[in-house]
């Protein structure tokens, strides 16, 4: 009571301090002294870095009240896996596939030529020739690839694209780019415009329609990985029926290498 009595006995210019037990005017150097000189301890700056200061000690493993550990949750994935890609196919391979859609075609109870299966099939042919430049023009990154039937259903899609009043509006194009405008692939396009495959023949409306769209079709078992299964086997064994496939087939062909030798 004694000491909160001399506490309000001060006058206002003083006050009371700590450090000595007497009084001090404010601003005074006696009292700036006795603050520098105080007992108290002053603030020391953490010597420990913040980062470190709240991170746990894992010297020691934490404990827990399971014995083993928790069975971890599994879901389905969200996507379906894409499959490994397949490499274009050897030789032998193509001719392993040939064969078996040779033998398809010709156990179809449709009345499918002979004739006309060995004239498509013939490894020297033209037919032949330009379904294996079909195959090695596919890009590599391409989704039309040789896998999963998408260059069967890719010749079989431009064959019905070249209906004739498609095939009559762009007649005056270049043959690369009416292919492209009825919806043939760059590659593809590439392959037909070729002077090897139609010749010097480079504009659309000078190929007749009809073998142009027949060519399509018979091509597709030539590039086929499994003709019994394919999406387009249909529209396939529609056009090797027709009774005169072989002639128009072999007419073409030899129109196509005599206008070679014209160019």
């Amino acid at each position: 009571m004694e000491r909160v009595a001399a506490h309000r006995e001060l006058p206002r210019d003083q006050y009371h301090c700590s450090t000595c037990g007497g009084a001090h005017r404010y601003g005074s150097q006696r009292g700036q002294r006795c603050g520098q000189t105080s007992s108290r301890p002053k603030y020391q700056r953490r010597t420990v870095p913040r980062a470190q200061a709240h991170r746990p000690d894992w010297t020691t493993p934490p404990t827990s009240q399971y014995t083993s550990p928790r069975p971890r949750t599994t879901f389905p994935p969200t996507h379906t896996p894409t499959p490994p890609r397949e490499a274009k196919p050897t030789p032998d391979r193509k001719a392993e596939r040939r064969q078996r859609a040779k033998e398809s075609l010709t156990r179809d109870p449709s009345n499918i030529a002979g004739d006309v299966v060995t004239y498509v099939f013939d490894e020297n042919g033209f037919y032949t020739r330009l379904a294996n430049r079909a195959i090695d023009k596919v890009p590599w990154f391409h989704p039309v690839r040789y896998r999963s039937h998408g260059l069967c259903v890719c010749l079989n899609n431009v064959a019905k694209g070249l209906d004739p009043a498609t095939y009559a509006k762009w007649a005056q194009l270049p043959l690369r780019a009416g292919l492209i405008r009825v919806g043939c692939p760059t590659f593809l396009a590439e392959v037909l415009s070729a002077a090897s495959a139609f010749g010097v023949k480079q504009i659309l409306g000078t190929l007749p329609h009809a073998q142009l769209y027949k060519t399509m079709r018979v091509m597709i078992p030539l590039v086929c990985p499994d003709l019994g299964i394919c999406p387009a086997r249909t529209d396939v064994v529609k056009t090797y029926a027709s009774p005169a496939l072989g002639q128009e087939l072999k007419a073409f062909a030899a129109d196509l290498r005599r206008a070679g030798a014209t160019g």
